[in-house]
């Protein structure tokens, strides 16, 4: 939605979807870069994980002459919890009032949520205290093989966003490695 020079609801913009603004209606599965819009990233077909897409309004310029305001809906109900980052580039008559300060760098950076933070100190864990040359060569060929299956789950499923799945593979490692502490 694009709200012009201080609109109300509803805006004089208000599209389909997110995925319709950057050009790929219906959720595209692939990757593609079109002249003025694409999905340069999808992680997923399922679109989990991270998905980077782009627009210039070149052949369609949105025109506003105090302010502009561009959203992005979260889901069909905007229920989703998305963590969303932008760009904006434009045309700058001169004179003009200055412009805010821009926000440092920590607050630029992606928000992560107390499960990833959870997940990542949970496999620091599982590396630097159990995962010792002494304890591993006890591990037998049968307990090995399993754990590098549980090893790749827990990289697809961590890089598919899937946390309680990793976390879950994660600690059926640990599990097997503490047998032989």
């Amino acid at each position: 939605m694009i709200f012009i020079d201080g609109e109300k609801w509803p805006p004089s913009l208000h599209g389909t979807g997110t995925e319709e603004i950057f050009g790929g209606g219906a959720c595209p599965n692939k990757e593609y870069a079109g002249l003025y819009s694409g999905f340069h990233l999808i992680s997923n077909p399922d679109w989990s994980g991270k998905n980077s897409m782009y627009r210039f309004f070149v052949n369609d310029p949105v025109r506003f002459k105090k302010s502009i305001k561009v959203t992005l809906e979260h889901g069909h109900a905007n229920d989703l919890a998305n963590d969303y980052s932008s760009v904006a580039y434009w045309y700058q008559n001169e004179p003009h009032k200055p412009f805010p300060s821009i926000l440092s760098m920590k607050e630029r950076l992606p928000r992560e949520s107390e499960d990833y933070l959870r997940a990542l100190k949970m496999e620091a864990e599982m590396y630097n205290v159990f995962w010792r040359p002494e304890v591993l060569r006890k591990i037998s060929k049968e307990e090995r093989d399993k754990i590098r299956l549980l090893q790749a789950e827990a990289n697809d499923a961590f890089n598919r966003e899937k946390l309680s799945k990793f976390m879950e593979n994660i600690e059926a490692i640990i599990e097997i490695i503490k047998r032989h502490i």
